[in-house]
């Protein structure tokens, strides 16, 4: 039923898509799909918790404390395959990411996957953790993660461009940069 869901949000869009049309995506009744999820804000949900988990295990590979550039280019390129691999909830959520009213799931989503990556890397930590620099530190996770996630849709789109190579170039020195800076006692 995920699977058919995902299909329909990144085919309707999330807002536009109804549950009767995920059922019948997935080849069931509207009530058997009611018997598993209340509405489709808990079918978003599942997909982001196993996107997220997946996604985690692939950030709990990056070398930490401060990797160098070439393991965060390599790394960069891992996660660029996986997007690649779970292109669909890739663009779904990342599009719901942009929008202005971001669904309590995607936010959560973004929560966890900046969790993993603090429990690597101390200039993430500076970004969860209290205290005076975590207003400034915390945006420019957020800024680099944003930066990943454009250069990720740019290589799904079109793998072998050029923009899709520089966005990766892009986003590997501003990992680095924030990595570096936000690291700094």
């Amino acid at each position: 039923m995920c699977a058919a869901a995902r299909e329909m949000f990144f085919a309707n869009g999330y807002a536009e898509t109804r549950m009767d049309q995920i059922a019948r995506a997935a080849g069931t009744k509207r009530s058997t799909l009611y018997n598993h999820f209340q509405d489709k804000n808990e079918i978003l949900q599942q997909i982001a918790e196993q996107y997220g988990e997946s996604l985690s295990t692939i950030i709990a590979r990056l070398a930490g404390p401060v990797p160098s550039p070439t393991e965060i280019s390599q790394w960069l390129k891992d996660v660029a395959i996986f997007t690649a691999q779970e292109r669909t909830p890739t663009i779904l959520l990342l599009h719901l990411g942009n929008g202005v009213e971001v669904p309590e799931t995607v936010s959560s989503l973004g929560e966890r996957l900046t969790q993993a990556f603090a429990a690597r890397l101390p200039a993430f930590r500076n970004a969860v953790e209290p205290g005076p620099h975590q207003g400034l530190a915390s945006a420019r996770a957020r800024m680099v993660m944003r930066q990943i996630g454009l250069a990720c849709l740019h290589h799904i789109r079109e793998p072998e461009s050029e923009l899709a190579e520089n966005t990766m170039t892009v986003a590997a020195e501003a990992f680095e940069r924030f990595l570096q800076d936000e690291s700094k006692p």
